[in-house]
């Protein structure tokens, strides 16, 4: 193996390198930090080229007289701006861009694999950016379907959802008669019904509950006793309906019901006698959330208690129930005597 000399074309400091794949490259001196370029000795090209195909040796320690020339070759592999590309100066000197001869016929050389590498980092690039689209065109389709569903059959399944369960239209009534004036009643036989209170200051209630539709009785208040439910005047005539204290009570009612839902209304009252005297009754419709309600409302009141009466069912079948609850409303009366 033959050694190479550099000199520095400035202060002439010599350079003796072992390895000779330093030739053609620009390096920085050390001594007075000129850049120069290493030529390579004056010898036949194909000599050169054989020199530097036998050379494979790494950059380290490649100055025999210089021991800090670890940073040249350090500099080297990070390429950095005092040295130029191989293939810069590879193609004056006939070499290949790879710094190493061909062999006659064997076109080959290590930089055709880097396109396919390219091609498949491209495909993978196009393929992350293409996924993204993908589900966000099968959502937007998903939705739009979604929405056509709800447009199209929204209204028959709302629809239906209002009608309820068949209506059960009671025939058959039983009685239920209180202790101590509280409450009596009629209510369907084959109904759900539950009560309580009455006694000891509790709010006397019963609840009934068949297929479609519920009623709640409710005791809202307790009079301090001795006042009759129906006014006269001075003259003894009895006053107007609008006048007389139920149609307050029901008023009072209708104001506490829309203030907890503004969408509530009903129908003007009307006059009913039930086992406890004069009543008030009226439709109602009662907007929520999921759905309306629909119904009647009541307001009974004796000498000593005032109810409320909320018959509720589906607008579909506020109708076939009307009877029902207008029978139920005008049965009820004070509870016996114990």
């Amino acid at each position: 193996m033959s050694a190479i000399v550099a000199r520095c074309p400035k202060c002439n400091k010599k350079y003796q390198l072992k390895d000779s794949k330093l030739v053609g490259k620009k390096i920085k001196c050390q001594k007075c930090a000129t850049p120069f370029r290493i030529k390579a000795p004056s010898m036949k090209s194909m000599e050169v080229v054989e020199l530097i195909n036998e050379e494979n040796q790494s950059a380290e320690d490649e100055f025999d007289d210089f021991t800090d020339f670890d940073d040249f070759t350090d500099d080297y592999a990070a390429g950095g701006d005092d040295f130029d590309s191989p293939a810069e100066y590879a193609e004056p000197m006939g070499l290949p861009a790879g710094g190493r001869k061909l062999k006659k016929g064997k076109k080959k050389n290590k930089s055709v694999a880097q396109p396919a590498r390219s091609k498949k980092r491209e495909a993978e690039e196009e393929k992350s950016k293409t996924v993204p689209i993908v589900i966000a065109v099968v959502g937007s389709v998903l939705a739009i379907g979604m929405i056509t569903v709800v447009v199209i059959f929204g209204p028959t399944l709302m629809n239906r959802a209002a009608e309820g369960p068949s209506a059960s239209i009671p025939e058959e009534f039983a009685s239920y008669d209180g202790a101590d004036h509280t409450l009596k009643f009629e209510y369907p036989a084959d109904w759900e019904m539950d009560k309580g209170g009455g006694t000891m200051g509790f709010p006397a209630w019963a609840k009934m509950e068949g297929t479609g539709a519920s009623i709640d009785i409710q005791e809202v208040n307790i009079a301090s006793g001795g006042g009759s439910p129906v006014a006269y005047d001075d003259l003894g005539n009895k006053l107007p309906p609008e006048l007389q204290p139920v149609h307050g009570a029901h008023r009072r009612g209708l104001q506490k019901l829309e203030m907890v839902n503004s969408e509530y209304s009903e129908t003007p009252p009307e006059e009913i006698v039930t086992g406890l005297g004069e009543a008030r009754i009226s439709e109602f419709k009662n907007p929520g959330t999921f759905s309306t309600e629909y119904g009647l409302r009541a307001t009974l009141m004796s000498s000593r208690r005032t109810y409320e009466v909320m018959c509720r069912c589906k607008q579909s079948q506020l109708e076939d129930f009307k009877p029902v609850f207008r029978r139920i409303i005008e049965s009820i009366g004070s509870g016996k005597r114990m």
